[in-house]
């Protein structure tokens, strides 16, 4: 049967690996005398690749194949060219009493190396909910290792022989300011140019250009969100399921038009269609945030810190302001300063400092960092640059900008 499949997997498969990271998970073993639970077990496995497959980034071999791998001899390599990925992730159930002992590997197949290992210990108490989360957290650590290690791989190549995704990896995670974010860009026109119809890099372009005009970075701020609206449009009518789409689309809706109701509308569109996709996990909370819906957000930061533990800094710059506007000022003030430390030239992150001190009564720092602000950016006023904090309560609008205004920000 295993000889099948792979003759199988060669005639459908293209020549050579996919372009878009590629990955198999293989039943894992049930390690107990006990066989009736391990149905349990390959629940996971199979739970995996169903949450993997909602990931519009990577290539996912279906469980039905992977699965005629079941106690097979062959070396991980063998098995992995039989499927046509580059990585296999592998690993184990066992059941102590009244707790799963869980370990899981990814391993990358061109040179053995494993990319990431984990443990789990969790309760049986609820095998069902138990599995759902694990597969859940598995998935997104998994989609941000295999793309940290691809678009690695990708940088280190000439962009002249890199496919359409390959630059779209190496486009990402771009730094928040002008250069970063105009070098991503080009990596995506370059992406887009080679294949026209590319939606996630359409989408990525929108967020760019967003974030261009967001924090005045562009030459030309009505160009860049006439751009970030054109793309966002172009990806969601190639593909009105592409999870990204829907997630630069909120992103419009929020910070350029403040349609509060349109952007929730497709943020939940988005995670409707993904719903482990923990970076969209932190824009709800940060929505929700500026809806005043204080509780909630909170919820979706803790959500997606527990979905995704090995998150990105950007991750503390959005709890920053979900704790600040919460009322949590000493939580919001940590958050910031790890953020600050990545994003050292952001006024927005400064902006959220400046609250936080401010509602202490510590005007002396909030005034530093007013300072600091007006030092990076001399033109700055509250009355161009607040568009990055699109409040729907019109008082809790007013009470901040009177923080801002006290520190030394100019109208």
């Amino acid at each position: 049967m295993i000889a099948l499949v792979a003759t199988w997997m060669a005639l459908l498969r293209p020549s050579g690996m996919p372009s878009r990271p590629s990955i198999a998970v293989l039943p894992f073993e049930h390690i107990s005398d006990d066989q009736s639970q391990a149905f349990f077990t390959d629940g996971v496995s199979k739970s995996i690749t169903t949450n993997l497959s909602r990931f519009e980034g990577l290539f996912v071999v279906s469980s039905y194949s992977a699965f005629q791998y079941r106690s097979s001899k062959k070396l991980l390599k063998e098995i992995a060219s039989d499927l046509g990925v580059r990585y296999l992730l592998t690993g184990d159930v066992q059941p102590v009493q009244e707790q799963l002992l869980i370990t899981a590997q990814l391993t990358d197949t061109t040179n053995g190396k494993v990319v990431w290992a984990e443990e789990y210990t969790l309760s049986r108490s609820n095998v069902l909910a138990v599995q759902n989360e694990l597969s859940s957290r598995i998935a997104t650590t998994l989609v941000q290792r295999v793309e940290l290690a691809t678009s690695q791989w990708a940088r280190s190549v000439t962009p002249e022989d890199l496919t359409a995704y390959e630059l779209v990896l190496r486009s990402e995670p771009p730094p928040v300011d002008r250069d970063g974010l105009n070098a991503a860009n080009e990596l995506l026109d370059r992406a887009i140019a080679l294949s026209p119809d590319f939606t996630l890099a359409h989408s990525l372009k929108a967020k760019n250009d967003l974030l261009l005009w967001r924090h005045s970075l562009a030459e030309d701020l009505d160009e860049a969100l006439r751009q970030a609206r054109a793309s966002a449009a172009r990806a969601i009518a190639l593909d009105n399921s592409s999870y990204q789409a829907y997630h630069a689309l909120s992103q419009i809706d929020l910070y350029a038009d403040q349609d509060h109701t349109q952007a929730l509308a497709n943020l939940a569109k988005g995670l409707e269609i993904n719903p482990n996709d923990a970076d969209m996990m932190v824009r709800m909370a940060t929505l929700l945030g500026f809806m005043n819906r204080d509780k909630e957000a909170l919820d979706w930061i803790e959500r997606a810190v527990r979905q995704n533990p090995y998150h990105p800094v950007w991750y503390h710059w959005n709890a920053a302001f979900v704790l600040e506007v919460a009322g949590e000022h000493e939580k919001a003030i940590v958050a910031s300063k790890k953020a600050l430390a990545v994003y050292q030239t952001s006024a927005s992150i400064r902006r959220i400092l400046i609250a936080a001190h401010g509602h202490l009564g510590q005007w002396e720092e909030a005034q530093r960092y007013a300072d600091e602000i007006l030092k990076e950016f001399p033109d700055f006023r509250l009355s161009s640059h607040m568009r990055n904090s699109p409040f729907m309560d019109p008082v809790e609008k007013s009470e901040y900008w009177e923080l801002f205004r006290k520190a030394g920000l100019p109208d």
